[in-house]
C-alpha cells in the first residue's frame, strides 16, 4: 500500500476506494437533493451531514468550491432559516452554522408555550389559588379537611348511625316525652302537663338543627 501512493491525496482515495462508499456522482446528488431541512431539524446537524454526503464526490467535483456548495445547501435550507440569515450575508460554512443556532434558539422563545394561568376552564379555587377546579374538587383541600375529593368520589353515604330520641320531659334517651312514663304517672291526678319534644341527631348535616319544645 504504501509503496502503491506517493501523495496524502492519493492516500485518501485509496481508503474511499477501498472502505468507503463507493456511489457515483449523480446519485451523490440525487441524495443530496432528495432531502430539506426539516422544521425541527437543527441546522448543524443538516449542513453537516450534507458536507459529509459532498465530501463521497469523486473526480473533478472534488475541486468544487466551497462558494457552490454553500449555494446547494443553503437552498436546502429551512425557509424560517432563510428569511433570517440572507445568502449574502454568509460566506462560510462556520459562519452559517453560528447565525442559525441564533436564530433557532430565538424560535425557541417565541414558541415556547407561556404559562397560562387561567388555564383552559377560567375558574379559580379559593382553597390552592390554582386555575382549572373549584374548592369542593380541589385534591389539596380535600386532604387537609380529611373529606374525598367530589373528583375520585362522587357519591355521598352518610354514617351508619341510629337516630337518637331525647325526652325533653325527663331528658332519657330512647322516647320522647308523650310518651315517656314519668310524665303520665303526673298527669294521672288530672292535672296532667302535656309535652311534646323530640331531639333528632343526625352527623354530617348540612342544614342547622334547632330544639323544639311545646308545652301546652
Amino acid at each position: 500500500m504504501k509503496s502503491a501512493v506517493s501523495t496524502w491525496k492519493e492516500a485518501l482515495d485509496a481508503l474511499r476506494h477501498s472502505y468507503g462508499e463507493n456511489k457515483q456522482n449523480f446519485k451523490i446528488f440525487k441524495e443530496l437533493f432528495s432531502k430539506e431541512q426539516g422544521d425541527r431539524e437543527p441546522t448543524d446537524i443538516f449542513v453537516n451531514n450534507c458536507r459529509a454526503l459532498m465530501s463521497k464526490l469523486k473526480g473533478d467535483y472534488t475541486k468544487l468550491l466551497d462558494v457552490f456548495k454553500l449555494d446547494m445547501v443553503y437552498g436546502l435550507l429551512n425557509l424560517q432559516i432563510r428569511k433570517n440569515i440572507p445568502r449574502d450575508k454568509v460566506t462560510t460554512f462556520t459562519a452559517l452554522i453560528a447565525k442559525a443556532r441564533s436564530a433557532e434558539e430565538n424560535f425557541l422563545e417565541k414558541v415556547e408555550p407561556r404559562d397560562n394561568k387561567q388555564g383552559n376552564s377560567g375558574i379559580k379555587c379559593r382553597f390552592c389559588k390554582n386555575y382549572g377546579h373549584i374548592q369542593r374538587e380541589c385534591k389539596k383541600f380535600a386532604a387537609s379537611t380529611n373529606v374525598k375529593s367530589t373528583i375520585e368520589d362522587k357519591t355521598w353515604t352518610p354514617k351508619a348511625k341510629q337516630e337518637q330520641l331525647t325526652c325533653y320531659g325527663c331528658h332519657t334517651i330512647g322516647h320522647i316525652s308523650f310518651q315517656c312514663p314519668k310524665l303520665n304517672a303526673k298527669g294521672s291526678d288530672g292535672n296532667k302537663d302535656k309535652h311534646l319534644g323530640v331531639l333528632m341527631t343526625e352527623e354530617n348535616c348540612d342544614r342547622p338543627l334547632l330544639d323544639v319544645a311545646i308545652e301546652a
